[in-house]
């Protein structure tokens, strides 16, 4: 068997930055040191003594003496001695057996030990020199008293005990997962009480028996971080206690990110932030009522707006936001109407009508736009049927045409109101409209043997010298005589013209 050298991992404990020097803390520590010392020196003291005793083992193998040859003389001489008689291989019977059974029984315990040893690794590696208790002190207690029997030669003594106690190694084996919550609930407890230092140890322990066990890393981590931890709340709570609320937020957010799970962090986090919130409502409120009463509505309406981020409920915000808003829409509507009645004065009734419009769209019942959108209506439609008149005077050389125009004239002499660029536009119809009116005399001459009619006008028969009194416009005159071909003029009359004169004769014969 080859030599083994065992190796003890001793835990210390982790050492957490504090200010607490007492005494009574100083004595606890030293206890618990003093505790796990003597278990990991139990079983240091345990497997060196199973790794000894192997090597002794290697060192001193058991050897089967040889059988003794001896002579007939020799056997002869024995028997008038009177000594014991030999077998006949020469070694007597009894001692034969014994030799074997003694070597039958050193191989058991050999085997035995081995098994022993083995057992005692798989609890090394799971550390329970530190969990195993009264179980492994019994179990420690029967290797050395094994060791004993084997150094002393009684065998089967040996592997008896060896074998009890790799049982024992087997049940706490079989027991780590009830060690693991109990050291897990230890921990806890402990770190709950803020004894940083056994929680350590114990979720340490507990690492052992599952190295990967988040429950036992999030707890080490906690404990060892729990000395900073609570400084910081020390430090949080006087920053709150002097009303420095944003460091003290800042403070517990810290402990919070070294323990998340630290219950006074999250409290306290909860708290300040809470703190912070209502202070703040209560400025972004004062600065809203105060925007409010100098009339800036849009800042007061900002304002109250953040003040709602904090509490989202708040009748008192909801108030004043409704004040804030009516009085904007009324900023608003007297706004357009300002822009309304200067878009009039200037007569720009198209920009008129899309404010009272906009306010319209606002508020459908306001009066005033009501009747500032009929207004400014009656006055685009007004100006388009003049414009009419004013952009195509030719065809007031229609007689419907005229009759129309002197019919808007009647009716613009209702329009209200009556501003300079209107007046002009109704005084430059009233003039297109005179002269529409306005006949230019026509004189016809002809040889009293044709015929003459004008259109638009009636037949005129014979004559040598015939005046008409006709309006602008254009007139076809037309000359017949039997035997002659047919005369045709068209004579166009234009407003305020000088008096014309045409000549109308049939003169080519057919």
């Amino acid at each position: 068997m080859k030599d083994r050298v065992d190796k003890v991992e001793i835990i210390s404990p982790v050492q957490v930055p504090g200010n607490d020097t007492g005494a009574q803390r100083f004595t606890s520590r030293w206890k618990n040191l003093g505790k796990v010392a003597a278990l990991t020196l139990t079983f240091i003291a345990l497997v060196g003594g199973g790794a000894l005793l192997l090597l002794y083992l290697s060192k001193n193998p058991v050897h089967h003496r040889a059988p003794e040859v001896i002579s007939a003389p020799e056997l002869e001489g024995r028997k008038v001695r009177g000594e014991a008689p030999l077998s006949e291989s020469g070694v007597g019977e009894t001692a034969t057996l014994d030799l074997v059974r003694i070597a039958e029984e050193k191989e058991e315990a050999e085997q035995r030990l081995a098994d022993f040893v083995r057992a005692q690794k798989v609890l090394e590696d799971k550390g329970a020199a530190a969990w195993g208790g009264d179980a492994y002190e019994r179990m420690a207690q029967l290797g050395r008293e094994a060791d004993a029997s084997f150094l002393e030669e009684h065998y089967m003594s040996a592997a008896l005990k060896y074998a009890k106690a790799a049982a024992k190694a087997e049940e706490l084996t079989n027991r780590t997962e009830s060690a693991l919550g109990r050291l897990l609930d230890e921990a806890s407890l402990a770190l709950a009480e803020g004894d940083s230092e056994t929680a350590q140890q114990k979720f340490t322990v507990a690492l052992l028996l599952d190295p990967a066990n988040e429950s036992a890393q999030r707890g080490l981590k906690r404990a060892k971080n729990f000395e900073a931890v609570m400084a910081l709340l020390t430090s949080a709570k006087g920053h709150e206690q002097n009303n420095n609320l944003s460091f003290a937020l800042t403070d517990y957010q810290e402990a919070l990110r070294l323990d998340p799970e630290s219950q006074g962090a999250r409290e306290g986090f909860g708290r300040v932030k809470a703190l912070i919130a209502e202070e703040k409502f209560q400025q972004f409120m004062s600065a809203g009522l105060t925007a409010y009463h100098n009339h800036d509505y849009q800042r007061a309406r900002s304002s109250l707006l953040k003040a709602q981020t904090f509490r989202p409920d708040s009748d008192q915000v909801r108030h004043a936001l409704a004040l804030v808003n009516e009085a904007i829409r009324l900023a608003r509507l007297e706004n357009l109407r300002k822009k309304a009645v200067e878009a009039e004065q200037s007569e720009d009734w198209r920009q008129a009508l899309e404010h009272y419009l906009a306010v319209l769209e606002m508020d459908p019942q306001v009066e005033f736009a009501i009747r500032g959108r009929n207004r400014s209506l009656e006055q685009i439609r007004t100006a388009k049927r003049i414009n009419f008149y004013l952009e195509r005077p030719s065809v007031l050389e229609s007689q419907r045409h005229l009759a129309n125009a002197e019919l808007l004239l009647e009716e613009v002499e209702q329009v209200e109101p009556r501003g300079g660029r209107l007046a002009a536009q109704i005084e430059k119809l009233h003039q297109l409209v005179a002269v529409a009116q306005r006949s230019v005399k026509v004189t016809l001459v002809s040889d009293n043997l044709t015929k003459v009619a004008v259109y638009r006008v009636g037949k005129l028969g014979q004559f040598d010298v015939y005046d008409l009194y006709l309006r602008p416009g254009t007139y076809t005159v037309v000359g017949v005589r039997d035997g002659y071909q047919d005369f045709r003029k068209e004579i166009v009359v234009k407003p305020g013209q000088q008096p014309l004169r045409f000549t109308v004769i049939c003169r080519i014969k057919i």
